[in-house]
């Protein structure tokens, strides 16, 4: 199944990164997306910008068009031009979806029916949970299965929150004359095409930011003069095929648009708490700003028999400050109960996935270059399934990277014993460091170190032993700089059996990195390869 999302979106804020993010956050499995992103009006400064992420964010699948002349129905009419998809989703560009949302919706959806999310209202300045009405029109029909689609017609004013089957929408498009109520109308053109609608589960969310000046927000005399005019449009769309559309849908729409002369807002008088994520308040200005977003960070993690400490590695990323992350967990043909603890977590929280090697080659480079091969996020992240990072790790790191010549931030950590124990054996790593005194040693704690895609593209990890090591020089050499946070980030088990617990081992696989993979000179993989030896040696007795 494929769907395309539709976001129109006119001189946009820093919200419309939220929205965004929300798209690259969502659950994988049984469906496939593309964006179609349609920037209308004022071109710049926001098509630069939105080049921007969509180039810091590769995994993203989007369709970026551009219109000049404005209006919200310009904008989806354009997308539904260039729709290919089985299925089209509508999002406005300053609302959000839950982790599950567009998973939650395939898993319903078919080509005879609509399928109907949860809807949340919240206020943009408070980021309180505001009262709906759609929001008590899915509680009332959740559960009930599949229904007679104009048995719910209250959920037909606006195009959002819905999954509709392309061969619905065929050759009906927004009214590009109206400013309001548009979509509602869109809808009912559609209608004469229902037969059916679903609520999906619980976990499909539409997260609806209202804000004052909203089309939804009207005076007395505008809403006079909009309700007479959609009384009319009704009309007219009805009287196109009257034999087509169903009759009772028709007189309630008429009746709806009567009693919008006389509602004073869009929302009832009802009494509904719903907890949800809060975020912060983000400035109504002119540009957009990058540093205002987010990045979406993406942690690589290869498991293979982790039973014992998988849970605390995972637990760790979870406690995280920063909470814009996905967590891909990389089995390696584990043969203990790894994979069971792993998918508890999997259960819990959407940010959390599972992927499996096909064939264990008793080193982590093929797990992790599977990693991130499925990654989504701007910034790559890196934690073993037996090591740990404290809470304010990635809220720390990540504003380093606001220095255009910073594409790698790492920190300090601490040796753990195998069964955990603090020692205050610290290991403190140089505060800058760049590729030609990279090649002296390895600096940087695999644990605490992030690179940065958006600057540097997506680095394949090479398949030879001290592969992380490798990747960090890869990066350096290309004229970034690395920058420590000077802080204890990680904590890094010591175990007599992990794979680089051989000194002889690490020394050959050293020498080769200088030799095979950096292709340095016998004298210069000498010189380098002496200052490794006593870097190393000093790192040992901490």
């Amino acid at each position: 199944m494929h769907i395309n999302i539709i976001i129109p979106t006119y001189k946009p804020q820093s919200y419309l990164w939220e929205c965004l993010d929300s798209v690259c956050r969502q659950a994988t499995g049984g469906y496939t997306y593309e964006v179609l992103l349609v920037l209308n009006g004022p071109k710049e400064p926001y098509y630069t910008a939105i080049q921007q992420y969509i180039t810091s964010h590769p995994a993203l699948s989007i369709r970026f068009l551009y219109s000049e002349k404005a209006g919200v129905s310009v904008a989806r009419n354009l997308a539904l031009e260039n729709a290919q998809a089985d299925y089209i989703t509508f999002i406005d560009d300053d609302d959000y979806m839950s982790p599950f949302y567009l998973k939650s919706l395939a898993a319903c959806a078919a080509p005879d029916r609509i399928v109907m999310a949860k809807s949340i209202a919240f206020d943009d300045k408070t980021k309180e949970t505001l009262p709906y009405r759609l929001t008590d029109e899915y509680e009332r029909n959740c559960g009930k299965g599949l229904m007679p689609a104009h048995a719910v017609r209250s959920i037909y004013c606006g195009a959002c929150m819905k999954l509709i089957p392309s061969s619905m929408i065929a050759n009906c498009w927004f009214d590009t004359s109206l400013k309001n109520s548009e979509d509602a109308l869109f809808i009912f053109d559609m209608s004469k095409r229902f037969n059916y609608i679903i609520c999906a589960p619980q976990e499909a969310v539409y997260y609806r930011r209202v804000r004052l000046g909203s089309a939804a927000q009207l005076s007395s005399k505008k809403r006079m003069r909009h309700a007479l005019r959609m009384l009319g449009k009704y009309t007219m769309t009805y009287l196109t095929a009257p034999t087509q559309f169903n009759a009772i849908f028709y007189i309630t729409r008429m009746l709806g648009a009567i009693k919008g002369i006389f509602a004073k807002d869009v929302y009832g008088p009802h009494n509904i708490s719903y907890s949800f994520k809060r975020h912060s308040c983000l400035p109504q200005t002119t540009t957009l700003k990058m540093h205002m977003h987010k990045p979406l960070v993406s942690i690589i993690m290869p498991m293979h028999n982790s039973a014992k400490f998988v849970g605390e590695a995972i637990t760790s990323v979870i406690n995280q400050t920063y909470d814009n992350w996905e967590l891909l967990v990389v089995d390696d043909l584990s043969t203990d109960n790894s994979v069971d603890i792993v998918n508890k977590f999997v259960n819990k929280d959407p940010r959390i996935h599972i992927l499996f090697n096909t064939r264990h080659l008793k080193m982590p480079s093929a797990p992790r270059s599977m990693g991130v091969q499925n990654a989504k996020g701007q910034l790559i992240a890196f934690l073993d399934s037996d090591d740990c990072w404290l809470p304010n790790k990635l809220e720390e790191q990540i504003p380093l990277f606001d220095n255009p010549k910073v594409a790698i931030v790492y920190s300090n950590y601490e040796k753990i014993s195998e069964d955990g124990q603090r020692t205050n054996r610290v290991v403190i790593a140089p505060k800058h460091i760049d590729y030609a005194h990279m090649l002296y040693g390895n600096v940087i704690g695999n644990l605490t170190g992030v690179y940065d895609r958006a600057k540097v593209g997506t680095i394949a990890i090479p398949d030879v032993h001290h592969e992380d090591y490798a990747m960090w020089l890869s990066i350096l050499k290309k004229g970034f700089v690395g920058q420590n946070t000077n802080t204890i980030h990680g904590l890094y088990r010591v175990m007599n059996s992990s794979v680089s617990s051989n000194k002889l081992n690490l020394l050959s696989w050293q020498w080769n990195i200088y030799r095979k993979t950096e292709k340095l000179s016998l004298i210069k993989s000498a010189y380098c390869y002496l200052h490794y030896a006593i870097n190393a040696y000093r790192k040992r007795k901490i």
